[in-house]
């Protein structure tokens, strides 16, 4: 018994160490992309793996489990090594414009609890993703009040209907598609400033269809923003990890910051910090993200995130 454990232990070992090396030139296919999202587990479960295999003696494997940890290492180090804006004393009596992204899942039951999420986040514009008729409905009935400038776009196809709820006016609403999926964009009119605003949802890559779906989205959003001339603000479940090249390309190219400084994981819920950032709320130069976190949605696989903005 104890030689088959062994064997299996040495064959993972192997294994990662091909799946790391494979990563460092294939990002874009079904499987690597699978193991770019988890490459910091990954990179951890290597180095856990090393020092088992220490303590077997079995050398060999130990090299192949460190080699294969710093392989995956180096997807996603840079990401956290990103200098953090000075947010200069002056600033901080700005208004701030609070925005959140709740990707709600559409079979959640918890609709009570997660609308009372949305109250108590006290946010000026939510994103929500995944509302089919029966969520819209919910969320109108309820939020009408609080959230009297809203654009809902239900829709029973799993999982992209889409919702912004908004306490301000928005201005030119539209829904728009990039990749064929739905997007709800619109203009508010805050601290003097006309902002852009959208809610996007990608697919989720759980094939080789929705991973092509996934990059194309991403792509037509990307090169949809770069043409907009005035701050911008993009909210959504992204269904991808910072370091992948792909929302790297929407960043760089739509010259977008990403709000979160720190990890945040966000997917899936009940794995907590184990999990890993799927939703963003992106954001261009003109503005600054003064706060951000994380926040429970009861009954859905998502954490919500929300942020504080000013407009320079």
């Amino acid at each position: 018994m104890k030689k088959t454990i062994i064997f299996l232990l040495k064959i993972t070992a192997f294994t990662v160490l091909l799946a790391s090396t494979l990563l460092l030139f294939k990002q874009n296919g079904w499987i690597t992309t699978l193991f770019l999202s988890t490459a910091i587990q990954f990179a951890l479960g290597s180095l856990a793996l090393a020092g088992i295999m220490f303590y077997l003696k079995r050398y060999k494997s130990v090299v192949y489990s460190l080699v294969a940890a710093v392989l995956f290492s180096f997807q996603f180090m840079g990401y956290f090594y990103e200098p953090e804006e000075t947010i200069v004393e002056f600033e901080f009596a700005q208004p701030r414009l609070k925005i959140a992204q709740f990707n709600v899942l559409t079979s959640n039951k918890s609709k009570k609890e997660t609308i009372q999420s949305i109250l108590s986040s006290d946010a000026t514009i939510v994103s929500v993703q995944e509302t089919d008729n029966v969520w819209a409905k919910a969320l109108s009935d309820e939020l009408k009040r609080d959230y009297p400038f809203s654009v809902y776009f239900p829709t029973e196809r799993c999982c992209y209907g889409i919702s912004l709820l908004s306490k301000v006016p928005l201005q030119n609403a539209d829904v728009t598609f990039h990749g064929g999926v739905p997007n709800i964009e619109a203009d508010v009119m805050f601290n003097h400033q006309l902002t852009h605003v959208i809610s996007s949802h990608a697919p989720s890559p759980v094939s080789r269809e929705n991973l092509i779906a996934r990059n194309q989205h991403l792509k037509e959003l990307k090169n949809h923003v770069a043409k907009i001339d005035s701050p911008t603000i993009i909210m959504g479940d992204f269904n991808t990890v910072p370091w992948d090249e792909n929302l790297i390309a929407l960043r760089e190219e739509a010259n977008l910051k990403d709000s979160r400084k720190s990890y945040n994981a966000t997917f899936p819920s009940y794995l907590g910090s184990a999990g890993i950032p799927i939703d963003y709320i992106l954001h261009s130069n003109e503005i600054k993200c003064t706060k951000f976190s994380s926040i429970a949605i009861q009954g859905s696989d998502h954490r919500g995130i929300i942020g504080e903005y000013i407009i320079n």
